[in-house]
């Protein structure tokens, strides 16, 4: 339920604390169509994901290791910063 795949990265590769760089940003969503394009299509896919949902299936399913479910928590984390 989380669409792994999609999304993993996408938000550390966008995220800035440089005014210039939000600014540029958001100049390439108005003006390229591309990228606008992926931005949406991330924001799509990120509506689609459950957290709760997610949390869930770690709870059934997964081995309860401490390695596995900080795995579980981190990918959570940042599903929330994307």
């Amino acid at each position: 339920r989380t669409h792994l795949s999609a999304w993993l990265g996408v938000g550390d590769a966008l995220y800035t604390d440089v005014e210039a760089d939000l600014v540029g940003m958001q100049d390439m969503y108005k003006n390229w169509p591309w990228f606008r394009e992926v931005i949406d299509l991330i924001a799509m896919i990120l509506s689609k994901t459950d957290y709760s949902i997610s949390k869930n299936y770690d709870d059934q399913l997964v081995e309860k290791t401490e390695e596995l479910i900080s795995i579980g928590n981190e990918i959570r984390e940042r599903l929330v910063k994307t």
